[in-house]
C-alpha cells in the first residue's frame, strides 16, 4: 500500500497519466450532473399541481407507410378525450388544448400577437392555478370567455383589474375576460 507522500510523488512524476485521470474524473462528474439535471427536469412536469399524480398527456405515434422514421407527437384528435371518458371509467376528466397566436387588441388599441391556448372549461378541474380574480368553476363556461395571466393583463390593459373587459382576436372574435 502506498503512503500519501509516495502517491503524491508518483502523480507528479507521471504528469500525463495524472492529467488523463483528472480529466476523466471531471468529465464523469460533469456527465453525472447533466444527467441528474435532465432527469430532475423530466420528472418534475406538473408536479406543483395537487393532482399531478393523476394527470396524463395522451400522445400519438405515427409509423409512415413509406418506411420513414417513426414520428411521435404530443397532439391528438379532438375526440380522443371525450371517447376515453366514455369508454374507460378510470378517466375522471379531460381537457383539450390547442395553440393559437392571434393578433389581440383591446378597445381599438394596437394589435399585439399573443401566444394563446384554446381550452375546455374542464381545464381548471385538472389544474389548480392561482386566481387573482374570477372563479375557476365558471371561467370558461360561456362561449367567448377568456382567461388571461396577470402579465398579459398588464401588457394589454395596463392593469390586472380586467374582469369583464373585452378583447378582440384577429379582428373577428370578441371575448370577455372571465
Amino acid at each position: 500500500m502506498l503512503s500519501f507522500n509516495a502517491l503524491l510523488r508518483r502523480l507528479i512524476k507521471e504528469k500525463l497519466f495524472t492529467a488523463i485521470n483528472i480529466a476523466g474524473l471531471g468529465v464523469g462528474i460533469a456527465c453525472f450532473v447533466l444527467i441528474s439535471l435532465y432527469l430532475r427536469n423530466e420528472l418534475s412536469y406538473e408536479s406543483h399541481f395537487s393532482k399531478a399524480d393523476r394527470i396524463y398527456r395522451i400522445g400519438v405515434t405515427v409509423q409512415p407507410s413509406d418506411g420513414n422514421a417513426v414520428i411521435e407527437l404530443a397532439a391528438n384528435a379532438s375526440l380522443v378525450g371525450p371517447l376515453m371518458k366514455q369508454d374507460f371509467e378510470e378517466v375522471e376528466s379531460y381537457a383539450r388544448l390547442a395553440s393559437w397566436r392571434p393578433a389581440v387588441n383591446v378597445e381599438g388599441g394596437d394589435a399585439m400577437y399573443i401566444d394563446t391556448l384554446l381550452a375546455d372549461a374542464s381545464l381548471f378541474d385538472l389544474f389548480d392555478f392561482t386566481w387573482l380574480s374570477g372563479d375557476a368553476s365558471t371561467a370558461l363556461t360561456e362561449p367567448g370567455s377568456v382567461v388571461i395571466t396577470a402579465s398579459t393583463a398588464q401588457r394589454l390593459f395596463g392593469s390586472v383589474e380586467v374582469l369583464g373587459r373585452s378583447v378582440t382576436m384577429d379582428n373577428q372574435h370578441t371575448g370577455k375576460v372571465t
